[in-house]
């Protein structure tokens, strides 16, 4: 892992039919979408209480497209469409976009370890056809003890994980 990460988010707007063609990020998809009970909940709060700029959804722009995907905050985006609210966007240009993601949902989502052990073998198990050769989208390839370290989980538990889902995907 790298020890010059920077986390470096900027004020952005985006057009209606760049909201409406955002996709997620590979990133964001290694966490679950929330269930129906908790996006209702999540709907109902921003409807009376507005949304709040400081809960920006955070994209990064897609080196090779110039489109924005969501790096954070696809469940804020789609609470806040459902309540009809006009959400708020950041742009991301740091140069550690995993650590930033589970650095912003590891202790919110309030994850459990199984979860986080099948999210550590999920992260250490991605294609190198998801661009892992460009710094800003992915830093380095993450190895186990990396991603148990950054999960906090152990390695032996990722390993299993790693196993079953190769498993159930045969």
């Amino acid at each position: 892992m790298t020890n010059n990460i920077k986390h470096t988010l900027a004020k952005i707007s985006l057009t209606a039919e760049q909201i409406k063609n955002l996709k997620p990020h590979h990133f964001s998809n290694l966490l679950p979408m929330l269930n129906e009970n908790d996006l209702e909940m999540l709907t109902n709060s921003i409807k009376a209480n507005g949304y709040q700029e400081d809960e920006a959804i955070v994209v990064i722009k897609a080196q090779e497209s110039s489109e924005f995907k969501i790096l954070d905050g696809r469940n804020r985006l789609k609470a806040a469409q459902q309540a009809r609210v006009e959400p708020f966007f950041k742009e991301y240009k740091g140069n550690d976009a995993l650590g930033y993601v589970c650095l912003q949902n590891l202790h919110r989502r309030h994850l459990t370890q199984s979860l986080r052990t099948l999210i550590a073998s999920k992260m250490t198990t991605m294609k190198r056809g998801e661009r892992t050769d460009l710094p800003q989208y992915c830093g380095k390839s993450i190895s186990q003890e990396d991603a148990a370290k950054i999960m906090k989980v152990s390695t032996s538990a990722i390993q299993t994980a790693t196993k079953l889902l190769k498993t159930c995907v045969d």
